[in-house]
């Protein structure tokens, strides 16, 4: 689920396969379409904290392009939890899917 109001803040909610719910919040602060998002990131009810992302698209083809992320978090300490629960896998994940309902609107 994903929703975008006025003031640019953002909601994410999914649930892992054993049923765990996982919300995240986070605020767009820039948006240029086809080129960058600068957004902030939490997932909430943990100690992570917030993390500041940087998305830059790099046009490969005039139907594909490379996403660049950027993540700066609070500290080396806040990086490591993140790494340590997968959250890595978990954004992979995500934007698998993104790409596989895309390919599919082709």
């Amino acid at each position: 689920m994903y929703h975008l109001c006025i003031t640019c803040a953002v909601f994410f909610e999914t649930t892992d396969a054993k049923g765990n719910k996982y919300v995240f919040n986070g605020v767009i602060h820039e948006f240029s379409p086809n080129q960058k998002i600068t957004r902030t990131f939490e997932l909430e009810n943990t100690p992570l904290g917030v993390q500041l992302e940087f998305y830059e698209f790099e046009k490969l083809t005039d139907d594909t392009s490379k996403l660049n992320m950027h993540v700066l978090y609070e500290s080396v300490a806040h990086r490591d939890q993140v790494l340590k629960i997968g959250m890595v896998q978990g954004i992979n994940m995500a934007h698998n899917r993104l790409q596989n309902i895309l390919n599919k609107l082709r």
